[in-house]
């Protein structure tokens, strides 16, 4: 992206005491948020006026020892623009990352959603941890607010969620004084321009908490073509994922030889993901990961390198169909960020990349479907399946396309076709 250099001097009497270079962008974002059920909701991003359609990974600490996060900045944000991403989600079980990073983003031009460091709980609303908070947030605003791929910043991860979960009104949302006083006071203060989100998802007094604009889409992360996955009314995605087994060769560095396989052992458990603290989760990820590989393939493979093989492959199916699903209904939706491009630590996650940097099928799957011009089958409906060619870009192209059966080989649907800019069309019908 364009990026300048200024340079600014502070003059007394003609002498310059101080000077301070700046490498900026020049742009406006805005985001169209209107907060109310369904179809009358909206969450879409627009840049310098153009509208982009969202596709891109959410962030997790680059390591679960920070200090080594510097040296996988450069490696991490090349997966990212290889995919072709153009947002990345900061969540807020995160650090906050360091100019590195932001400078990156700025070069890429990849737009970066950045969630105050809260996650996933209730947090203190005494006035000394308010004061604290102020302090930090204050601090963490002014160091990067002049990177000009900040797109937003948030309040929290799912804390908005977590007071629904323990049985509080949806009202009480609006009672967190950190993220409906605090943290926008500070953003006022100090980067008045940019948007702030109360928390991710937002979840407002009187919308229901699957009728948001913006929605975290996990379910019970069975089938990925099952009702809730096809039929989310969402309009904007920020996490969604699907598990997917790390290559043999990554397991072996991590998971001891005489616990290899089968998984059902306490290596794996520990490498899980698991709430460990909080005792065992309703399932265990594991078991539900050759449970989603038994609904793809109809059988649990009985040896490691197959079950990972198969694992990978559910994994890649499940990440390209949502996000087949939202470029298809552009603009109804307006983005997805799915969980996640990269490990922190050696796991067995939702992950594209595990910690050692070894891609899973997913990736390419993923690449594929986020260029920008992909033709694309919408779900089956009276009989047939609607051909949609999308382009996400700001340039017009004129595509040949062939669509041929994988196992005989005919020519189902070929032609040529005018993709006009940042917009789908439909080719045809099977």
């Amino acid at each position: 992206q364009n990026l300048y250099t200024v340079k600014m001097e502070l003059l007394h009497n003609g002498e310059v005491v101080d000077v301070r270079m700046e490498r900026i962008g020049i742009r406006r974002f805005h985001i169209d948020h209107v907060m109310k059920p369904l179809d009358e909701g909206e969450f879409k991003v627009r840049c310098n006026g153009v509208p982009i359609l969202c596709k891109g990974s959410n962030w997790v600490p680059l390591d679960a020892l920070h200090s080594r996060d510097e040296g996988r900045y450069d490696r991490a944000m090349a997966l990212m623009a290889d995919m072709g991403c153009n947002i990345v989600r900061c969540w807020g079980g995160n650090v906050v990352e360091d100019h590195h990073f932001f400078n990156l983003c700025d070069e890429l031009g990849i737009m970066v959603w950045q969630d105050f460091t809260m996650a996933c709980a209730l947090y203190s609303q005494q006035a000394e941890f308010q004061e604290t908070l102020t302090k930090e947030a204050t601090q963490v605003v002014r160091k990067l607010r002049n990177h000009a791929c900040i797109l937003l910043w948030a309040g929290d991860n799912e804390v908005d969620e977590s007071y629904i979960g323990q049985g509080f009104a949806t009202i009480a949302n609006n009672y967190n004084a950190i993220t409906r006083e605090t943290l926008p006071r500070v953003v006022r203060e100090n980067d008045p321009y940019r948007m702030y989100l109360p928390s991710s998802p937002y979840i407002d007094a009187g919308v229901p908490r699957y009728m948001v604009p913006e929605q975290h889409n996990w379910g019970a992360r069975a089938y990925f073509k099952d009702d809730f996955y096809r039929n989310s009314n969402a309009h904007f995605i920020s996490e969604c994922g699907y598990h997917g087994c790390p290559a043999p060769e990554s397991l072996k560095k991590f998971i001891p030889e005489d616990q290899l396989w089968p998984y059902t052992n306490s290596a794996w458990n520990t490498h899980d993901t698991d709430y460990l603290p909080h005792g065992e989760r309703g399932y265990n990820r594991n078991r539900l990961m050759a449970d989603q590989v038994k609904i793809l393939f109809g059988r649990e493979p009985e040896d490691l390198e197959t079950f990972s093989r198969l694992s990978q492959i559910v994994q890649a199916e499940a990440k390209k169909f949502f996000v087949e699903r939202t470029r298809i209904k552009k603009w109804r939706r307006t983005g997805i960020i799915w969980w996640n491009m990269l490990d922190g630590w050696p796991q067995i996650s939702d992950a594209v990349v595990d910690y050692y940097f070894v891609k899973k099928r997913a990736f390419d799957y993923i690449r594929r479907v986020q260029q920008k011009t992909c033709v694309m089958l919408d779900e089956l409906s009276d009989w047939g399946h609607d051909v949609i060619l999308g382009n996400d870009s700001r340039e017009a192209f004129e595509v040949t396309y062939q669509i041929t059966d994988g196992d005989t080989g005919e020519v189902l649907l070929q032609g040529e076709a005018h993709s006009p800019a940042n917009e789908n069309v439909k080719l045809g019908n099977l």
